[in-house]
């Protein structure tokens, strides 16, 4: 398949995806905007279109916020042309096949965007894999793409990435994370744990800031999601070194002296992203909705025994990295820090049980109110679901709005529900 005809046959590529994005479109107009303003716990129902859904009212079809996933956090699914069939890879070959402009296909399939880039390298060298990225972070988002979504009325723009954008705060754990400049360099760094299995691509900051400030003309805000760690901090095709083991959670690196564990190097990663944030002024600093620390932290841990990310050790990390926001400069400039969590990470179905009072323990009712945000995704692409084959569907994208609505609705309204009753404060 050729690139283009990979991007363009992703509503095809998976039967998934086209009633998956709807409805995480229509989920993020709740999950922005409930959280874009404050106020006293227990009294947001009526600011969040999701539980507008959940009281039987209409929803706008204009989405508050929206998401560039597949730019600068790869997933080998979005890149698939029309091979690709799964929303989430299981067969460890992986479904990529391209990744335009430049990587128009090739002799195998790959899995992730660690493993793509230290192929590319093995191949090819490091400067042709250096530009296939820089190719495709320079195309895959337009400057016409900020005001078309500004036009249709989007607030807020959540932005994954790769740890890369910050590998300069691991130039302590090795010389090689700090070779680069990293406003404008496109360097290949190895995985600190699969050095000799996995490698990306840095992302340099300059990117995002012209991002921000153009965006912020638009009238647009940003949200920084640091999507995928050292050594995988999940176990997805985003993690940046699938199919191998994720091990950040309990090991150490394996580059420099190999004293530093994964952990560290990860609050080393968003200490240098808060840093970041502070520093930008003008209209790029305005453009800052705030931060995601880490993106679905230990998804699917709690399904492995043994696991590879015990939940005590997963909340005792977030926990830091929610005082490391606290003590910075960010909440007094309005800046919001958006805690990720997803039920896959806790082991026995015990996510409601533990979540709300450990996220009660961690926050004041004022931080709740004002800058720390409860963080769910809520997926058609499990459960009820919406799709092209009929036999795994509840509904198929064809029928018609109103009984597309009718058989989702019911899981929106549950997961709004037991979201609002159990979890105070912003959303």
């Amino acid at each position: 398949a050729s690139c283009f005809g990979a991007v363009e046959s992703q509503r095809e590529t998976s039967g998934d995806r086209a009633m998956w994005t709807w409805a995480w479109w229509r989920l993020l107009v709740a999950w922005l905007g409930t959280a874009s303003g404050s106020c006293p716990e227990g009294t947001c129902e009526d600011e969040a279109a999701l539980f507008q859904v959940k009281a039987g009212r209409s929803v706008s079809s204009v989405p508050y916020g929206t998401n560039f996933g597949g730019w600068l956090c790869l997933e080998d699914w979005f890149f698939s042309g029309n091979t690709g069939r799964f929303v989430s890879t299981s067969d460890p070959v992986g479904q990529g096949v391209c990744l335009p402009p430049l990587l128009q296909g090739g002799d195998t399939t790959w899995p992730s965007e660690g493993i793509l880039v230290h192929r590319l390298v093995a191949k090819y060298g490091k400067k042709y894999a250096s530009q296939v990225f820089e190719a495709h972070r320079n195309s895959f988002v337009h400057v016409g793409d900020l005001k078309a979504l500004a036009d249709l009325g989007v607030k807020v723009v959540r932005i994954p990435v790769v740890w890369t954008l910050f590998a300069d705060a691991l130039a302590p754990v090795a010389k090689i994370y700090g070779e680069h400049n990293p406003q404008s360099d496109h360097a290949v760094v190895p995985d600190p744990y699969y050095p000799e299995n996995a490698s990306l691509v840095t992302i340099p900051r300059k990117l995002l800031e012209d991002l921000y400030a153009e965006g912020h003309k638009h009238g647009l805000k940003f949200l920084l999601d640091i999507h995928a760690f050292p050594g995988g901090s999940s176990d997805g095709t985003y993690n940046g070194i699938w199919p191998l083991k994720p091990r950040f959670w309990l090991e150490r690196v394996k580059v420099g002296k190999g004293t530093t564990t994964l952990q560290e190097a990860g609050l080393m990663i968003v200490a240098k992203a808060i840093e970041w944030l502070e520093s930008l002024t003008g209209d790029a600093a305005a453009a800052v909705e705030g931060i995601s620390p880490m993106n679905e932290p230990g998804h699917l841990a709690g399904f492995q025994k043994p696991s590879f990310a015990p939940i005590d050790v997963v909340l005792a990390w977030l926990s830091q990295t929610i005082h490391m926001f606290r003590k910075s400069q960010l909440p007094s400039k309005g800046q919001k820090l958006y805690m990720q969590i997803i039920e896959t990470a806790f082991p026995d179905n015990s996510f409601w049980k533990v979540f709300p009072s450990w996220w009660i323990q961690q926050t004041s009712v004022t931080d709740r109110n004002n800058w720390a945000v409860a963080d769910m995704h809520w997926y058609t692409a499990w459960g009820t679901k919406g799709g092209v084959l009929a036999e795994s569907s509840a509904v198929t994208c064809n029928e018609p709005l109103h009984k597309i609505l009718e058989v989702l609705q019911p899981g929106v309204e549950d997961f709004a529900k037991t979201f609002y009753e159990k979890v105070p404060g912003l959303k």
